[in-house]
C-alpha cells in the first residue's frame, strides 16, 4: 500500500496510458497481472496504485519504489519489460517524482 509522506526518501512513478474508454477494464486487467506475476517481485518495487479517469480515457497508476536505481534495473531488464508487452503497447508516459508535500 503506498505511504505519502515527505520524509521517506522513495521514487514515485506517475504513469499514464491513453487508453480507448472501451478498452478499459482489459487494460486494467493487464496491468494488474503485469504487477501481480511480474513487477511486485522486483526488488526495490513497493507499491501500485491505479486511477481511472471519470471518462475511461485514461489509466494512471501511481507506483512507489525504494529508489532510482531499482526502477532503473527494472526498466532495462529485457525479459522483464516483454513480459509487460501487453501493458506496453499502449505507449505509456512515465514521470519521476519525489514527494513534496503531504497533507
Amino acid at each position: 500500500m503506498a505511504v505519502i509522506d515527505k520524509y521517506r526518501d522513495i521514487l514515485t512513478v506517475l504513469i499514464e496510458f491513453e487508453v480507448d474508454p472501451k478498452e478499459c477494464d482489459e487494460h486494467i486487467k493487464n496491468i494488474k497481472e503485469f504487477f501481480n506475476n511480474t513487477v511486485r517481485k522486483q526488488p526495490g518495487f513497493i507499491s501500485a496504485n491505479l486511477h481511472i479517469s471519470l471518462d475511461r480515457k485514461k489509466v494512471v497508476n501511481y507506483a512507489q519504489w525504494k529508489n532510482e536505481d531499482f526502477y532503473n534495473e527494472f526498466l532495462n531488464n529485457k525479459e522483464l519489460q516483454s513480459a509487460g508487452e501487453k501493458v506496453n503497447l499502449k505507449n505509456p508516459r512515465s514521470t519521476l517524482l519525489k514527494v513534496a508535500f503531504a497533507s
